[in-house]
């Protein structure tokens, strides 16, 4: 009950049902503490985690397992404190495994961290070669911060040594029957009518406030192509046809071998609510439960890219200077630099500035690891990308222990 909990996105009911089970005097096993940490995991309770395990070896004497090592390391993962992952992971007792090293892999990923994805990968690797997701992942974190000529050489280095990447799949069964979908799928014999309901849906999300994100598309494509991309994900096409093919308000069960990618979580979203459905989207981590425009993972370790930031050179609103994120709800919203309640969200504001002035302001954040708005307060790991054409930031990224996106 505690994992089931926890992989359906009721991490505090997991922690709260754990909580009596000891006030009970019941005992705990090893697994007990897999799905408690699992829990802690999810919703980003660092320092409660740490209590457990601290728990589990100090008062119940259980020893810990490569299963709770993989939990600790991905609990600071995706909480973004990387680095004390990584000394988590040295301090183990125990030779690390594939896992642990692909949560850590999986975590530099997320929040852009290079030079440890490198250690991550190149460790993974040399206990299994041919492990595709190591390449994969390492190029994509390249693609994802414009180092295009390094992420060829990982896909050449998977071509020459005969690594194949595994494929995106995703599929549900309507009447006994399973239809599966890959991205950019035409195999389907209704595929007309899929494209076609995709592109209603597509039209009508973006007039609710949806931006697509297209940084999810990780090759150096133009922007309308990487739109048109994302449009056609397989977990996209498997919706637009349990929307054609099941009545009206029933609930859509959609699997899928990989995670589910940022422009898909938030699409869905709007998509629950513009068509008054549940969806459940179950991907390699946990179940997603999409409804009325949100998601029981409340959007943790979601990613909030800044779509510009424009001055007081370049503003034109009375010398203001404020920012636009995109945030994990997939709106854009606007933020004065000098008050913590947001302005206008708009959908699209791009700096035209070629100089920063908030270069200095960010730099400090990323040190302090906070931003400076009551409303976002809270334990933050903030990573910064730069574009260098423009001098100003592209993206910021934060991963959170509470729910920020209310």
């Amino acid at each position: 009950m505690i994992i089931a909990l926890a992989q359906h996105g009721h991490g505090e009911e997991a922690i709260e049902l754990f909580e009596q089970m000891l006030a009970y005097g019941m005992k705990p096993d090893h697994i007990t503490y897999v799905g408690v940490l699992s829990a802690c995991t999810h919703v980003g309770l660092v320092e409660q985690g740490q209590r457990y395990y601290n728990l589990m070896q100090d008062v119940h004497k259980i020893e810990p397992t490569l299963s709770h090592y993989a939990c600790m390391i991905d609990l600071f993962g995706r909480a973004g404190l990387l680095q004390e992952a990584h000394d988590f992971i040295r301090s183990m007792p125990i030779e690390p495994d594939v896992i642990s090293w692909g949560s850590l892999l999986s975590s530099c990923k997320v929040h852009k961290n290079v030079e440890l994805a490198k250690i991550a990968a190149e460790r993974l690797l040399l206990i299994e070669p041919d492990n595709s997701g190591a390449y994969s992942a390492l190029a994509n974190l390249y693609s994802a911060c414009r180092r295009w000529e390094d992420a060829a050489k990982i896909r050449k280095s998977m071509k020459d040594r005969g690594v194949k990447k595994d494929q995106g799949f995703s599929w549900l069964q309507i009447q006994n029957k399973v239809h599966v979908f890959g991205v950019e799928d035409g195999l389907h014999p209704q595929k007309d009518a899929i494209y076609g309901m995709m592109e209603k849906i597509w039209k009508e999300i973006k007039k609710m406030g949806f931006i697509p994100d297209t940084e999810s598309v990780l090759h150096d494509l133009e922007p309308e192509v990487k739109e048109q991309i994302l449009r056609h994900h397989s977990e996209k096409l498997a919706i637009a046809f349990g929307l054609i093919s099941t009545p009206e308000k029933t609930t859509l069960r959609i699997m899928k071998n990989l995670r589910v990618c940022n422009d898909c979580h938030s699409a869905i979203k709007f998509i629950s609510k513009l068509v008054g459905r549940e969806i459940i989207v179950r991907d390699s981590t946990r179940f997603h439960h999409f409804k009325d425009g949100s998601c029981s993972c409340q959007d943790y370790c979601g990613c909030c890219s800044l779509l510009g930031i424009v001055s007081p050179a370049s503003s034109g609103i009375g010398g203001k200077a404020f920012m636009l994120l995109r945030l994990a709800t997939g709106k854009a919203q606007a933020f004065d630099m000098r008050k913590t309640a947001p302005l206008k969200a708009s959908e699209q504001c791009y700096s035209e500035s070629r100089r920063c002035p908030l270069h200095s302001t960010f730099k400090a954040w990323k040190q302090h690891g906070r931003l400076p708005w009551k409303r976002l307060e809270g334990q933050l790991s903030v990573s910064l990308s730069w574009d260098l054409r423009y001098h100003h930031i592209s993206t910021c990224r934060w991963s959170r222990q509470n729910d920020l996106s209310r």
